[in-house]
Order: structure tokens, then sequence, then C-alpha cells
């Protein structure tokens, strides 16, 4: 039975009689000042009520005193061992705690090192696009540039070649 640091010691306080059992703090209890019927009978007529009737909740039984020496042993014995049990069960769910929280350590490492490679990542990716953006910035000044020194020539170019294209498409559909 695999038992924590400190367990033997409880099992043996408890074997030992270091807690009071019940029956013997019985002596120090005193009786109930309820045990009496508060509502006697007044009934004239002689129908439905008996003063033998049960009234309140069950009393206990006083222990009988007549018990040998083997149930005491054998009580002494259930109580040993219903501790052990309760023991071997809180020792059963602490170990099962302990694997979930060790899982649980596991998977928020796993997502720290997750969101650290991600944050990486998207670092990189964002020098990406600004590397691009200054490249493609550049292209569009280099293309603008181009247009306001060419001046009306590049447009009127354009037409002319608009036009050839034209005439050319023209005379294939007429020779069809």
């Amino acid at each position: 039975m695999n038992r924590r640091a400190g367990a033997t010691d409880r099992h043996a306080l408890l074997a030992g009689g270091a807690y009071p059992s019940s029956s013997s703090l019985s002596a120090y209890r005193s009786s109930s000042p309820y045990d009496a019927n508060p509502y006697p009978s007044s009934s004239t007529n002689g129908t439905a009520y008996h003063s033998s009737d049960f009234v309140g909740a069950p009393k206990k039984e006083p222990a009988s005193h007549g018990e040998g020496i083997f149930a005491r042993a054998a009580s002494a014995y259930s109580a040993t061992r219903t501790a052990e049990d309760l023991e071997e069960q809180n020792d059963q769910r602490l170990d099962g705690l302990t694997a979930r929280v060790s899982m649980l350590k596991e998977i928020t490492l796993n997502i720290g090192t997750e969101v650290r490679e991600s944050t990486k990542d998207l670092g990189t990716l964002g020098e990406a696009f600004e590397n691009t953006s200054a490249f493609l910035g550049g292209t569009f000044k280099r293309m603008n540039k181009m247009a306001r020194r060419q001046g009306g020539w590049f447009c009127n170019m354009m037409l002319f070649l608009l036009f050839v294209t034209w005439i050319f498409v023209f005379l294939w559909w007429w020779r069809r």
C-alpha cells in the first residue's frame, strides 16, 4: 500500500485508541428535555390518539454493556480497517489529482511554447510585409516618375497602338 509520509502515524493513533469512541462519550451526554411527550392526550372521545403511539424522533438505544472482549476487538478492528480504507481511498484520489495536475501542467507548458513560436512567426511575417511594402512602394514611385516624365507623348503612343490594332482586327474580319 502506497502511503504518504505521516500516514502510518495517523493509523497508529487511530488503532491505539487516541480518539474517543462514541460509546465512551455517552457518559457525558445529558438526556434531552424533549424526551417527554409535549402533547398529552386531551381527546375526550378516546379515539385516534393513544399515549403509547410513537411521538417525535426515534431514540437511540443504549449500548449494551454485556459485550465480550471479542466484540470489542472486532469493533476496534473494524474502526481501524475503516480508517485504513479511507486513507487508501484518499491516497488513490490524491494520485489521480496528481496525474491530472501534471497533465494540465504539460498542456500549459505546450501552450506557452506554441504561443512563443507563433509570436516569433508573426514577427518574421511582419518584417516580410514591411520589406514587400517598401519594395512595392519604390516600384510605384518609379512608375509615377516615368509617367510624369513621358507626359502626353505616352498617352498619344497608346492611342496610336490602339488605332492600329483596331485596323488590323477590322481588316481580318472584313476579309473573312
